[in-house]
């Protein structure tokens, strides 16, 4: 017994209009959606999406995407004051989290700044002790302050 080909029922067949084609190529290179979420945002298969995307050749390059997904993410061109004031803010314990905040970036510039200035990245068990070494040198510094008003 031979197998049939599965149906397309209930399903109907059409050609895209210029103006989806148009919304499509606007919400993944300018907003920056992923194909997934334009596939939803315009009720149609990710199929359809790909051949739009694929088809035209609208693939983004990594920084592109890295800016696209970051929609308001500043550009990265640090001052120099700003490098020093990242690469001492990291080493006496702030976060990648916390610098990413601050400074409106992703991970990757972030990285790539302290990479190039020789720093090392610390292991979240390192991020943990530090962590916990600010905490107990806050707690010192409350417990000082209380003991001089004491007096």
């Amino acid at each position: 017994m031979s197998k049939e080909a599965p149906s397309n029922k209930g399903r109907s067949q059409r050609f895209l209009t210029q103006e989806e084609k148009a919304e499509i190529r606007d919400l993944y290179l300018n907003k920056g959606y992923g194909r997934w979420r334009v596939a939803r945002l315009m009720h149609m298969c990710i199929n359809t999406i790909d051949q739009v995307v694929r088809g035209e050749g609208l693939e983004r390059t990594p920084r592109e995407a890295l800016i696209a997904r970051g929609r308001g993410l500043r550009a990265i061109d640090f001052t120099q004051e700003e490098v020093n004031d990242i690469c001492n803010r990291y080493e006496s314990g702030w976060s990648m989290y916390s610098l990413r905040k601050e400074y409106n970036v992703s991970n990757e510039p972030l990285m790539s700044l302290l990479s190039s200035r020789g720093i090392e990245f610390r292991g979240r068990e390192e991020a943990k002790k530090m962590q916990k070494k600010k905490s107990i040198i806050k707690k010192i510094a409350e417990l000082q302050q209380q003991l001089e008003e004491s007096y």
